[in-house]
């Protein structure tokens, strides 16, 4: 009797009960139960029936669960990959309509000075949107890595290497604009801002994670980051330096700093926006734009346009005067890059970037 209620009432179920029991307990344990207990041993018969008659069942039942999980995680990732397409849209260096990098010379005049080579260009923007064909714009995410926070939407481009050629600054490049799930659709253009939002652009550079990390890039004296570092030298003999620092200041006469923010102190921000933000938002357009295959160009030409370098080194730091730069050294960057002199808000219209 006891045989066949445990044996004939075994369902599905106890199958797998069956298999897991085998699972925990070594078989061979059982048959330590002392053999002249006649019910004990008819209790081992039924066991070595359950488990050889019902290990096929859980082989299939295993397999079956494998194969589920495998079909589970294939459509996990699959669905990840769609959910993650990423467009890369490049940036490079010109002067004119030649590419530049630490190894070229420009061919043509730049700052009133030829055959100038670059040595530092860095850029951060944020705020990407693209153009759509109706002329309305549409923001992107941004993939997250160690130059891109997608979080925030801030990108830190940089196009020159220490060490190589002619150039210094950071130590590797990064040089593409990666996005994410953009739809499939027509477009005429993409627009951005030059520059960090006031939230993260008061941060501390030694402690924070990329791309705030880049200490190059961080104005110690002034309290944020430098939006835009530029600097050539020309190569023609006299060796004359141009550079523009661009970022949000305030008014001074000896220094622009408009909070005591430090890389190395991490002090607290200011609690409202520096009197000049200086940040530019820059738009281009181009008929049927592919932002797989279109380029965008800083021209180094257009942005040292009016500046001379050819007989003296020229420097602005953004400041309104002073050692750090004023009029004479800073107003033409300014409206070249996008920037009212008078008040740092965004011009609207600049030179310094293109659609190639």
């Amino acid at each position: 009797m006891l045989f066949g209620h445990v044996f004939f009432n075994l369902s599905r179920s106890a199958t797998i009960k069956v298999c897991v029991l085998c699972e925990m307990y070594n078989f061979q344990d059982l048959i330590l139960f002392e053999k002249d207990d006649m019910y004990k041993q008819l209790i081992i018969l039924v066991f070595q029936i359950a488990f050889f008659s019902f290990l096929p069942a859980c082989k299939q039942a295993a397999n079956a669960n494998k194969k589920e999980s495998l079909a589970i995680a294939l459509l996990a990732l699959t669905r990840s990959q769609q959910s993650e397409k990423v467009t890369s849209t490049g940036f490079v260096v010109t002067s004119g309509n030649q590419v530049l990098d630490c190894n070229t010379a420009s061919t043509g005049t730049v700052a009133n000075a030829s055959g100038v080579v670059l040595q530092n260009l860095s850029l951060f923007v944020h705020d990407v949107k693209l153009i759509k064909s109706d002329g309305s714009r549409v923001s992107v995410s941004l993939e997250a890595n160690s130059n891109q926070d997608g979080s925030n939407g801030v990108v830190l481009f940089r196009f020159t290497k220490a060490g190589t050629g002619s150039c210094n600054g950071a130590t590797s490049t990064y040089t593409s604009l990666r996005m994410k799930n953009i739809a499939e659709e027509t477009y005429n253009g993409i627009e951005f801002t030059v520059g960090i939002p006031w939230s993260k652009n008061h941060l501390n550079a030694n402690i924070e994670s990329a791309p705030y990390n880049d200490t190059t890039t961080f104005w110690s004296w002034a309290g944020g980051y430098k939006f835009i570092t530029a600097e050539v030298k020309s190569n023609n003999g006299a060796g004359n330096v141009g550079l523009f620092h661009l970022g949000s200041t305030n008014n001074g006469t000896a220094g622009t700093a408009c909070d005591s923010v430090t890389a190395s102190t991490g002090t607290a921000p200011p609690a409202s926006q520096c009197t000049f933000q200086n940040r530019s938002t820059v738009t281009l357009t181009k008929a049927n734009f592919n932002p797989s295959a279109d380029r965008i160009a800083i021209d180094i030409q257009a942005l040292f346009n009016g500046i001379d370098i050819s007989a003296a080194a020229k420097n602005c730091m953004s400041g309104r005067s002073g050692m750090m730069g004023g009029a004479d050294n800073c107003q033409q960057f300014f409206t070249n890059i996008g920037v009212n002199w008078l008040d740092g808000s965004s011009a609207g219209a600049q030179t310094a970037f293109k659609i190639l």
